[in-house]
């Protein structure tokens, strides 16, 4: 078991993986409810389309998506129960 301790305020820019899926959009719309500042998402194969009742931006690739906002963290869903924030210590 790791714990890592992640600061994060409301002005860190969060990137969501596979917004365009249930879960993702799930998560995401979750997270801005509660004030966090999810800016855009990636799904590989879905870049210029629009995610979440906030219509935020779809990338194809993370790399896509620095090019147009400062991303620092971002939410990765890596199994269907869980979700893990990574937040960026060097540039991806």
């Amino acid at each position: 078991w790791i714990s890592i301790t992640i600061l994060l305020n409301k002005n860190t820019n969060i990137l969501v993986q596979g917004i365009t899926g249930s879960e993702g959009s799930f998560h995401a719309e979750q997270m801005m409810e509660y004030g966090s500042k999810v800016v855009c998402g990636v799904t590989p194969g879905k870049g210029g389309q629009k995610a979440t009742i906030k219509n935020l931006p779809v990338f194809n690739s993370i790399e896509h998506a620095k090019k147009e906002f400062e991303i620092v963290s971002y939410l990765l869903r890596y199994k269907k129960s869980a979700s893990i924030l990574l937040t960026y210590l060097f540039s991806v």
